[in-house]
């Protein structure tokens, strides 16, 4: 009699385990299946929130909109540079190319002279040169000596000025190697907007 009583106890106890295994067991179950459902609709709500609200590009320059217009051919791809060297825009070996427009007077482009080296020396593959606006070509060679500008430098005349559609300063064009306006602005933080200029000039040239 003992012996049954002892065996019902270990059976009663060994079906109580059972059964708490097995709520365990449903519970991870139920648990794993409600993660799954929250996962998915989280996924469903972010792909609907992407598509509603796709995302803004907030790259910009002030007076984007003047000037050359973008797409447009660059109006004065050789020039003769104040040292007396000739040079062509499309015939040089880079990636495209930053084309400043800066004038002697301009007391805002005074910041922006070292910016133009940070940039040259970061973006070793895209050439640089400053067309300079001054009464005489003289006064421009002298604002090289005494800035130490090692790019490229132009006296813009008043017909370059003309045919550029560009009298603000300080202004920059980046122009692909072809000789096409790809993106423009006022770049009074020298190396920060023209850092822009060429992100967005990039993703002109992608989108074309």
């Amino acid at each position: 009699m003992e012996n049954l009583l002892v065996v019902a106890i270990f059976t009663m106890w060994t079906c109580i385990i059972c059964i708490l295994f097995a709520i365990v067991f449903l519970y991870k179950k139920v648990q794993s299946i409600t993660m799954s459902v929250n996962n998915t609709n989280t996924n469903t709500n972010t792909n609907t929130n992407t598509n509603m609200h796709p995302v803004i590009n907030d790259l910009f320059l002030p007076l984007s909109d003047y000037g050359l217009e973008q797409g447009e051919l660059f109006p004065v791809l050789q020039f003769t540079e104040v040292s007396g060297k000739v040079i062509n825009l499309t015939e040089r070996n880079s990636r495209g190319l930053i084309i400043v427009f800066l004038s002697v007077n301009c007391k805002i482009c005074e910041s922006v002279y070292q910016g133009l080296k940070l940039f040259s020396e970061r973006h070793p593959y895209y050439d640089l040169t400053i067309f300079m606006e001054s009464p005489t070509p003289e006064e421009v060679i002298q604002k090289a000596k005494t800035l130490q500008i090692k790019h490229p430098i132009y006296h813009l005349t008043e017909a370059d000025l003309t045919i550029t559609r560009t009298r603000k300063f300080p202004f920059a064009y980046y122009i692909s190697p072809e000789g096409i306006v790809m993106s423009k602005g006022v770049i009074n933080d020298g190396l920060r907007d023209l850092d822009i200029l060429l992100k967005i000039g990039a993703q002109v040239r992608e989108a074309s």
